[in-house]
């Protein structure tokens, strides 16, 4: 008789049956299916936040361009030697120089090819 209230004791007894396996097994699998669910999402806001990263970037990108554009043409236009010669005479009184003023050097100090012809102040020569 002692071995048939081992038994039953055993059998009354809480442990891997095929119901605790049972909600065992789907509380994993609803977790597994959570945590895929949750790393989806996940995935998806990453995605979206660098695509409206991405269009900003494109946007600024697409601003500098035109920036950059309208600073090479002020570049050029104040670079203009019309413009340069017209400031000289206007503001500073420089003219070209007249050809008796242009001394020409070859490189041993005689007199040879011109190295370098600036305006010339014509108030003080």
């Amino acid at each position: 008789m002692t071995s048939d209230k081992k038994r039953k004791r055993t059998k009354n007894r809480p442990g891997p049956s095929g119901w605790t396996a049972g909600w065992t097994a789907a509380v994993i699998v609803v977790a597994a299916f959570s945590l895929a669910a949750i790393l989806h999402v996940r995935t998806k806001l990453v995605a979206v936040e660098l695509g409206y990263r991405l269009s900003r970037a494109a946007s600024e990108n697409k601003q500098l361009q035109a920036e950059s554009r309208k600073l090479r043409l002020e570049v050029a236009t104040l670079r203009n030697p019309r413009r340069l010669r017209r400031l000289a005479a206007d503001k500073l009184g420089l003219f070209e120089p007249r050809p008796e003023q242009v001394i020409t050097l070859d490189r041993k100090g005689g007199r040879g090819k011109v190295l370098a012809s600036t305006y010339v102040d014509r108030k003080v020569h």
